[in-house]
């Protein structure tokens, strides 16, 4: 049966395209057979140079234990606010963290030989976070930082994780010393200031109390106060009485005016009396006769007038002392009213800076109080000697199979060698040498 008579897509094409390849590929079978063998040869001693050996560590995130406390302004969550993964990781993996892990391989002679290229050991190191996603808006990550190191032997590997594990804690540690103490040192001067601050007021309102003794001012504006409501009710008083003597005299003086100051007592005698006093006075009979003579005229102060008079004598003298008595009243009033103002503002302004200077202090005391549990957090959390970073586990020495991997690299390679020789020796035969003929 000719390739012509055979009808393409055939079972009978198949065979005979089969056919072709496997004689194709019998004719360069040396060829195939020494390129497979030396693929593997190669992977073999490649997986076998290459051989490796892993450990891995467990960091853990671990807080300042004063998350639970709480402030008024939540100063000591923001102490300790924990490290997030994203800075655990960049901090693992900083030029920082793996220089400092060299120096604690050569200081504690865990390498043969100082390692002088950092990228190589750099490469050696691996880190895993681990992330879980509940939701499609919530993803959470585990405080768990996992560490790899890829080392020629288990032990190299075990020792160059847990190095790099102490020298990731040393820089977290560093971390929260450069995070705590400067907030620390800060919180302590600022409370020093303002306890210097409170001290100074404190001694201000005192030498201010010393000098100007507001009791005293109170007590005497006070008294002024009952001393000028009794001089006001004696001033009442006074008046009173003045215009009372006042109006007396007058009524007095009206009561004198119709009153005599002396009385005329005229005594005539009559009948025969009379002719006989006449006759021995030695008047004459014809006067006698006809006109009765007085025979005795007498005056007499009048009682009633001298009465009347002397009680307005008192009257007015009553009514002058009682003017006098006024007018000392009123300077007396005056005075007083003048030093009850005088100190009545001097109270005022000895009570308006005493709330001032005290209305200071307390906002100071507020302020101290404020800085002193500030200062007392930051100084706390500076002295837990705590990490941000604990290890959580070290790495182990794992038993690692000495020809495993040669085998399996030499395995996949001389696989692979056999399938690119069988390639190239149908692609030679079947398309580029029939090409070549058909073209010359």
């Amino acid at each position: 049966m000719t390739n012509e008579t055979v009808e393409t897509g055939t079972p009978s094409w198949y065979l005979q395209q089969l056919g072709t390849l496997l004689r194709t590929l019998q004719r360069d079978r040396v060829a195939i057979a020494l390129l497979t063998v030396a693929l593997a040869a190669l992977g073999a001693v490649f997986g076998k140079m290459t051989n490796s050996a892993t450990s891995s560590a467990q960091l853990l995130l671990t807080p300042v234990p004063l998350r639970d406390a709480t402030t008024d302004d939540d100063l000591s969550r923001m102490i300790a606010s924990p490290m997030d993964v994203k800075t655990a990781s960049l901090l693992c993996m900083s030029d920082a963290a793996v220089s400092r892990t060299r120096e604690l391989l050569e200081e504690e002679g865990l390498v043969e030989k100082p390692i002088e290229n950092l990228q190589a050991l750099k490469n050696a190191l691996s880190f895993e976070i681990t992330i879980a996603k509940e939701t499609p808006y919530d993803t959470t990550y585990s405080p768990v930082l996992r560490l790899t190191a890829e080392g020629a032997t288990p032990g190299e590997a075990r020792n160059l994780v847990n190095t790099w594990a102490k020298a990731c804690v040393e820089l977290a540690e560093h971390f929260l010393e450069r995070k705590q103490v400067p907030v620390r040192d800060a919180f302590e001067r600022h409370r020093e200031e303002v306890r210097g601050a409170l001290e100074a007021a404190d001694e201000k309102l005192e030498a201010f109390r010393r000098d100007n003794n507001l009791d005293y001012y109170k007590q005497r504006v006070g008294a002024l106060t009952d001393l000028i409501n009794t001089t006001l009710a004696l001033r009442a008083t006074t008046v009173q009485n003045m215009e009372k003597e006042r109006a007396k005299r007058e009524a007095l003086l009206v009561e004198q005016a119709e009153e005599e100051a002396k009385l005329k007592l005229n005594w005539t005698p009559s009948g025969r009396l009379g002719t006989m006093l006449g006759g021995r006075l030695g008047l004459e009979g014809a006067e006698s006769a006809a006109e009765p003579v007085g025979m005795l005229e007498v005056e007499q102060s009048n009682p009633v007038y001298q009465t009347v008079r002397q009680e307005s004598a008192l009257s007015q003298a009553s009514a002058a002392g009682y003017a006098a008595q006024l007018e000392q009243i009123e300077t007396d009033l005056a005075a007083f009213e003048e030093e009850l103002a005088t100190l009545q503002a001097e109270a005022a302004r000895i009570d308006r800076m005493d709330r001032e200077l005290l209305r200071e202090k307390e906002v100071l005391e507020q302020v101290y109080t404020n800085a002193s549990t500030k200062q007392a957090y930051a100084e706390m959390a500076a002295g837990l000697q705590t990490s941000e970073i604990t290890v959580l586990s070290e790495g182990a020495e794992w038993r690692m199979p000495r020809f495993r991997r040669a085998i399996l690299f030499g395995a996949a390679a001389g696989v692979w060698g056999f399938l690119l020789a069988a390639l190239v020796s149908v692609v030679m035969r079947q398309v580029v040498r029939p090409a070549l003929e058909q073209a010359s």
